[in-house]
């Protein structure tokens, strides 16, 4: 079983867009930034979903490499 990274979602019944924020910098989907993306996303009326990259959630300082295997193994288990 894989294992799905930490992530905030808010589904709108009524929307038909959903915004995905994809983070690895800093402090995550914690941000005071983030949290006003996420924020403006659902004064739109959105749905959103938003998440940090693995290697962030485990305190690395870098991404998986140039091939960036690891986010684009996490983007694929949550879409």
């Amino acid at each position: 079983m894989q294992k799905l990274p930490n992530f905030q979602y808010f589904f709108n019944n009524s929307s038909d867009t959903l915004d995905v924020i994809l983070h690895g910098f800093n402090e995550g989907m914690k941000s005071r930034f983030i949290q006003k993306v996420i924020a403006k996303a659902k004064s739109y009326n959105h749905s959103v979903v938003a998440f940090n990259f693995p290697y962030l959630d485990r305190k690395d300082d870098h991404s998986s490499g140039e091939k960036l295997i690891e986010e684009k193994k996490c983007i694929k288990i949550t879409s």
